[in-house]
């Protein structure tokens, strides 16, 4: 599954509507003044390239090995950590640490507890 996943990824989900979304992102991120971000579950970088054209400090992580793979090739600037979303809430307490968290990608990961679906 996950050999191939990261192309039919792409393949769903590299359209304008996605660049859309990463457009307002990224300049959600630099209209707010924001200058450290992290961005969680980058996944093949579709967000995360019009993070990397803002002018702010990016950290990205992404846990999926070849997800990053993808990713990394798809970037110019941006080193891909592969750390999971609780190495980064233990991170957070650190002072280097992004005080900024994007996760503008991943909804579709989250689980519904509310029991309707």
């Amino acid at each position: 599954f996950w050999r191939v996943y990261p192309s039919v990824y792409d393949r769903l989900w590299d359209q304008p509507l996605t660049d859309y979304l990463a457009c307002r992102v990224a300049n959600a991120v630099q209209g707010a003044g924001l200058s450290d971000v992290l961005e969680i579950g980058a996944g093949t970088g579709l967000i995360t390239r019009r993070l990397e054209q803002a002018d702010i400090n990016l950290v990205v992580s992404e846990p999926n090995p070849r997800m990053r793979e993808r990713a990394t090739r798809r970037l110019t600037s941006c080193p891909i950590s592969s750390h999971s979303l609780s190495d980064w809430v233990t991170l957070a307490s650190t002072p280097s640490h992004p005080r900024t968290v994007v996760a503008a990608n991943v909804v579709h990961l989250a689980t519904d507890r509310s029991g309707n679906g």
